[in-house]
């Protein structure tokens, strides 16, 4: 396959198995909103690549571990605020009662090799608290821009925390690997044009997926709604969830305003 659009869309669904695009294949370097796209083709043309660290309880984790997690990250504001600033660390989710996923970290500019050291030497994963999983993800523009900017006009500033909802799709129990096949691109189709509808209303901030197409889990999204039932609701309606191709669950999450856009 060789259209990038309909690959990209593939990526963004989660769907077939696509030959995966480069970094340098985005169309733009220019960062704009998704609510700022004039269409579902020009939103999911407009992705680019993400390095993602997903940090899941530890061997050593506890019932203080949440609130010891918390402290040691305000007591080393100074290299997180440089690497937002520098445009490296662009994005972060905590979950706000872990059962498995305790954070999200979204990166730009790294290579794997930086990632996986990045992920041995923090002392949380080395003490057994955390463990990391690494990817890569293909998702939407602006992610982070909101936040460097006002640490760059004031690099002691402090963002205040907003309630979102996490929504991670995993493979269902009609899961096809057959990008090519005609029901595939429909479903697709149907899918990218609702989840578009939710961009244009700003109630869908943020949408990725993994680039590795063997894993289980497809895709996030980030809704801005009032509760948990609400989020799931959202994309349980989804065409691609009712069918059965994508299974859902979902997350209360907190995010530092700035971060999404």
């Amino acid at each position: 396959m060789t259209h990038l659009p309909l690959a990209l869309i593939l990526l963004l669904l989660g769907g077939g198995n696509p030959d995966t695009p480069s970094a340098s294949a985005s169309p733009s370097t220019t960062v704009s909103s998704p609510q700022e796209m004039a269409s579902p083709e020009a939103l999911v043309a407009s992705m680019t690549s993400y390095d993602i660290g997903i940090l899941r309880k530890g061997p050593k984790w506890s019932a203080d571990s949440a609130k010891s997690f918390d402290e040691s990250i305000k007591k080393k504001q100074e290299p997180w605020r440089k690497a937002v600033i520098a445009g490296t660390l662009v994005g972060a989710l905590r979950v706000v009662e872990p059962h498995e996923i305790v954070a999200i970290l979204f990166f730009k500019n790294q290579t794997k090799e930086s990632m996986k050291e990045m992920a041995a030497n923090a002392p949380a994963i080395k003490a057994g608290l955390l463990t990391a999983e690494v990817q890569k993800v293909w998702g939407t523009r602006g992610l982070g821009a909101g936040i460097a900017e006002k640490l760059r006009g004031d690099t002691k500033a402090t963002p205040k925390k907003e309630t979102f909802y996490l929504v991670i799709t995993t493979k269902g129990t009609n899961w096809s690997d057959k990008s090519d096949d005609p029901a595939t691109r429909k479903a697709t189709s149907e899918q990218i044009n609702y989840l578009y509808g939710f961009f244009k209303s700003g109630k869908l901030k943020y949408h990725c997926s993994l680039e590795d197409m063997s894993q289980a889990t497809r895709s996030l999204a980030i809704f801005k709604a009032d509760s948990e039932k609400e989020a799931l609701g959202l994309m349980n309606d989804s065409p691609s969830v009712k069918n059965g191709w994508l299974t859902a669950r979902v997350r209360k999450v907190t995010v530092a305003e700035g971060v999404l856009p």
